[in-house]
């Protein structure tokens, strides 16, 4: 069983094979099952992010105004504005589930999403690099997550371990990597040849 959260917020369960488990089959873990859910609520909701965001101007006034009327001011959000601002809240507190595990608290929400998302007043620039924030934390989580999490926030097949040998000691060593793996829970040789390429270069060259 699965559940998916909409762009309004809503919540649906959804059952069937590979729900809640890895690949092959073989179950999550705990950690691992709440890093596919929230990862991929945050999948879910990220194309309407963008397709808002290309069509429509979150930065405007009159989505400003709305929004500091608080619950009466919804009702002058247009439906626009109300999309993305729930679909900003899902992205958000999916963000923080991920990184703390616990229920987040409405105020470090708004936090998260002054962080990663358009606010009245920000220049195109300023919308852009949010963009960018965004896309670095979602890559992020997948490393973090050694590879298992993949489009849509599901698990994907993991490498077979590297033979023996194979990982170079200065990898073994690092400690960045061996704060991945437990979090991931997994060995340092399963997660090597999951992180990207680019990040493996760093390692190797002493720069993570």
């Amino acid at each position: 069983m699965a559940v998916d959260v909409g762009t309004d917020g809503s919540f649906s369960l959804r059952q069937g094979a590979g729900a809640g488990a890895g690949a092959g089959g073989k179950p999550l873990s705990e950690r691992q099952s709440t890093l596919s859910l929230f990862a991929g609520n945050m999948d879910r909701v990220t194309p309407e992010i963008d397709k808002l965001e290309s069509v429509w101007n979150p930065a405007g006034l009159g989505n400003a105004v709305a929004g500091g009327l608080g619950v009466p001011g919804n009702y002058l959000r247009t439906p626009e504005g109300q999309k993305y601002a729930a679909a900003a809240n899902v992205w958000a507190e999916a963000v923080l589930r991920i990184q703390t595990g616990a229920a987040a608290t409405q105020p470090e929400i708004d936090r998260n999403v002054k962080t990663y998302f358009a606010q009245p007043g920000d220049l195109p620039e300023t919308i852009a690099y949010k963009q960018q924030l965004r896309s670095q934390m979602r890559e992020s989580l997948g490393e973090a997550s050694s590879g298992r999490l993949g489009p849509g926030g599901t698990p994907e097949q993991i490498a077979p371990p590297a033979a023996a040998g194979t990982i170079p000691e200065a990898v073994l060593n690092n400690t960045a990597v061996q704060k991945w793996a437990r979090e991931a829970e997994v060995s340092i040789e399963e997660l090597w040849p999951n992180l990207s390429a680019a990040t493996q270069q760093r390692i190797l060259r002493g720069e993570e």
